[in-house]
Formats: C-alpha cells, structure tokens, sequence
C-alpha cells in the first residue's frame, strides 16, 4: 500500500507544478483510477482531455472509468448512475453494449 501513497503523492506534486500539463493530469488520473479513487480520477482524466481534446488514451480512460463509477454507484442512485453510463458512451460508443446491458 505505501507504494500506492507515494505514486499519489508523486503524481499531486507534478500536478501543483504543471497544472497545465495534460499528459501530467492523465498520470494523476491513472494512479487515482488504480487505487479507486474514481471521482477524483474522473475529474483528473476530464483534465486532461479538455487540455488535449484528440488525448485517445484519457479519453478511453475516462470513459471506462464513468462507467466504472456508474456500477459503484448503481445501489444508491440509478439517477446518477445512469448520468455516467451516458457520458461514458458519448465519449466511446464501443462502450455501449457494456453500459446498457439487456
């Protein structure tokens, strides 16, 4: 676990020094994804693909990772749930089979 601490760590600190930097907050994001952290991960991945529009590898991230969000949050609110699953599909509609399930 202290592994996951420091590449949290490591990944906030490049992030106070290039805030700007998209292939900065796609790390940031990709660590915070590993560890569950998905809303933080989320906003991070959306980061980063509003810093670098044509970014394919956040913007898949970012999508699997909605739709990974939307199934946590399921049990509590569809609503919600179902908000994610629609992003996810906008941003990959290759997704949508997995997010829609008959």
């Amino acid at each position: 676990l202290g592994r996951h601490d420091d590449a949290v760590e490591i990944a906030s600190q490049a992030k106070q020094l290039q805030p700007a930097n998209p292939e900065v907050r796609f790390g940031y994001g990709i660590v915070l994804e590993r560890i569950g952290k998905l809303p933080e991960a989320i906003a991070e991945l959306d980061a980063a693909f509003a810093l670098k529009p044509n970014h394919a590898a956040a913007k898949s991230l970012l999508a699997k990772t909605l739709l990974r969000h939307a199934d946590a949050l399921a049990a509590d609110s569809q609503a919600g749930a179902e908000a994610f699953r629609a992003r996810a599909v906008q941003l990959d509609p290759s997704l949508a089979a997995v997010a829609n399930p008959i």
